[in-house]
C-alpha cells in the first residue's frame, strides 16, 4: 500500500506542513500546537481515504446532493449563528475551534460538478447546461458575499469558470462570458461593492497608491522579502515579524514571514514545493 502512494505529492505537503509549523513556531507560538493537531487529524484521514475505492462514488448522485445541501445549511446556519470577527460572519465557533465553512463549498462544489458535467461532456456548450451549472454556484455564491467574504466569492466563481473552460465552451460563448461579467463587473463596482473592497481591488493593481493606508500590508510584506538575503535572517530573527510590522504573519503573509527568517532560499523552496 505504502509503495503505491504518490510520494512526491505526499512529499511536498508533508515539508509544506513542516514548513508552516516552523515560521508558527517563531511568528505564532500559540497556534503551533493548535495547528499541529489538526496535520495529524489530516494525515490519518488522507491514510484512510488513500486506501478508499473512490469509482464507486460516480454513480451516486444522492450522495453528491447530501454533501452539497449539507454546505449550503452550514453557509446559513454561519450566517445567523456565527459571532463578527472583524466585520465578517465567517467563523462558527465550537468550543476551542473555529470553522470556516465556506472552504467546504469549495469541496462540494469540485464535487458536484465533476458529477455534473461528466454525465453531460458532450453537451456542456449548450446554454442550458451552463446556466444550470451556474444555478448550483449561485446559493453558495450569495451566502458567502453576505458575511461578506468577496475574496472566497471569487474563488468560488473560479471553481464554476475552470470547469465551463475545460469542459468544452465555445469561442463565441467564452468571449459573450466575458463581456457579461465585464458588465458584472462594472455594476458591482457602482452599486454593490463596499469602500473597503474597492480599496482592496485598486491596492491590489496599484500597489504603492496608500503606503500608510491600503498598501500598507503589501508594502511590508516587500520588505520582509527583500531584507531577508540570500539565507536569511534566521529563526526568530525576523525584524518585521518579531517587532509586529508584518500584519497577520502567520496567516495572509506566512510567505512574507517564512522568506524573511529563511531567505530566497527558503522562498524557492516553498515555490517549488507548490510546484
Amino acid at each position: 500500500m505504502l509503495k503505491q502512494l504518490d510520494w512526491q505529492l505526499n512529499a511536498s505537503v508533508i515539508f509544506l506542513a513542516a514548513c508552516s509549523l516552523l515560521i508558527l513556531a517563531s511568528s505564532a507560538p500559540h497556534l503551533f500546537w493548535r495547528q499541529t493537531v489538526w496535520y495529524l487529524f489530516g494525515f490519518a484521514a488522507v491514510f484512510i481515504f488513500a486506501n478508499l475505492d473512490w469509482r464507486w462514488l460516480a454513480g451516486q448522485v444522492w450522495l453528491r446532493q447530501a454533501v452539497y445541501w449539507l454546505v449550503i445549511i452550514l453557509l446559513a446556519l454561519t450566517y445567523f449563528l456565527a459571532p463578527s470577527i472583524r466585520g465578517v460572519r465567517s467563523w462558527l465557533v465550537i468550543g476551542p475551534f473555529q470553522f470556516q465553512f465556506s472552504e467546504l463549498a469549495k469541496l462540494s462544489l469540485i464535487i458536484i460538478y465533476a458529477g455534473f458535467f461528466a454525465a453531460r461532456y458532450f453537451e456542456t456548450a449548450l446554454l442550458r447546461n451552463i446556466i444550470y451549472s451556474f444555478l448550483y454556484l449561485l446559493p453558495n455564491l450569495i451566502l458567502v458575499l453576505i458575511q461578506p467574504d468577496l475574496g472566497t466569492a471569487v474563488i468560488l466563481f473560479g471553481v464554476w469558470a475552470g470547469f465551463i473552460l475545460l469542459s468544452g465552451i465555445t469561442w463565441r460563448q467564452f468571449l459573450a462570458g466575458v463581456l457579461i461579467m465585464s458588465v458584472v463587473a462594472v455594476f458591482s463596482w457602482v452599486s454593490f461593492l463596499k469602500p473597503y473592497q474597492k480599496e482592496r481591488i485598486v491596492s491590489f493593481l496599484l500597489p504603492d497608491v496608500d503606503p500608510l493606508g491600503v498598501s500598507y500590508n503589501v508594502i511590508q510584506s516587500k520588505t520582509a522579502i527583500g531584507s531577508a538575503g540570500f539565507f536569511g535572517k534566521g529563526f526568530g530573527q525576523g525584524t518585521q515579524v518579531q517587532l509586529g510590522f508584518l500584519p497577520e504573519a502567520q496567516a495572509d503573509f506566512i510567505f512574507a514571514a517564512f522568506t524573511e527568517e529563511w531567505g530566497l532560499l527558503g522562498g524557492f523552496w516553498l515555490s517549488a514545493l507548490f510546484g
